[in-house]
């Protein structure tokens, strides 16, 4: 089927001779053009060795967003006790996906970050009709840059992916991170008012969805 997606089921059928893979069918109503592609491969590889795979629930990697259609993607499939690598890739966007055996992902760095254009400018707007001044907006946004760097991203706990970054997902801030800014806030803002102000932003957007969520980050460093 055209514009087919990664497996949502976990399950597909791999060919051992050629190292392809095809998704099976949803059931319990499967659609009919995905049960015609699934005996097309059938019959393409009849006089060969095909087993069973199961996606496993490893993050997927991608080299753009996954919402586009020419986004390469890798994944781990569980083929008996052996695990493997595969690769998932299209020509065209009319194409059907090509899910293939591969040797390894791309190489990628992890890290944990915060969004600091949305930062800077949501604490601007959280201070409107007043302003505040840019040095100190700064001195905060950069503090902040820093302590989510050093966060050790392995441990962080996300709650959903970042649509329009590859390989992004975004989580509430870290309890220590949260208690950091705080202090963060009282060596930045002398005055009394505008610290009251941003130890208030700071407590309204430490979940997942505010202006304060963490962000990690799987960046490839070598293609496949």
């Amino acid at each position: 089927m055209f514009n087919s997606p990664l497996p949502t089921t976990g399950a597909l059928l791999l060919c051992r001779d050629c190292g392809v893979l095809h998704p099976l069918p949803n059931e319990p109503v499967p659609d009919i053009e995905d049960v015609d592609d699934l005996e097309t491969f059938r019959s393409d590889h009849r006089e060969h060795t095909l087993e069973r795979a199961f996606r496993l629930p490893d993050p997927i990697l991608h080299d753009r967003p996954a919402w586009d259609p020419m986004a390469r993607a890798w994944y781990r499939v569980a083929v008996g006790e052996h695990a493997m690598f595969v690769c998932s890739s299209r020509t065209s966007a009319e194409e059907p996906r090509h899910h293939e055996v591969c040797t390894a992902p791309p190489s990628f760095t992890l890290r944990a970050e915060v969004d600091e254009a949305i930062l800077r400018q949501s604490l601007e707007q959280h201070f409107v009709p007043n302003r505040i001044a840019n040095e100190r907006l700064t001195a905060f946004v950069r503090a902040a840059r820093d302590l989510y760097a050093a966060v050790e991203a392995q441990s962080v706990e996300t709650s959903f992916d970042e649509t329009d970054l590859p390989n992004s997902e975004i989580g509430p801030c870290p309890r220590h991170v949260h208690l950091e800014l705080r202090e963060v806030a009282d060596r930045v803002f002398a005055d009394t008012w505008e610290r009251e102000q941003v130890l208030e932003f700071i407590e309204a957007n430490t979940d997942e969805y505010g202006a304060l969520a963490i962000r990690v980050v799987r960046e490839i460093t070598a293609s496949a």
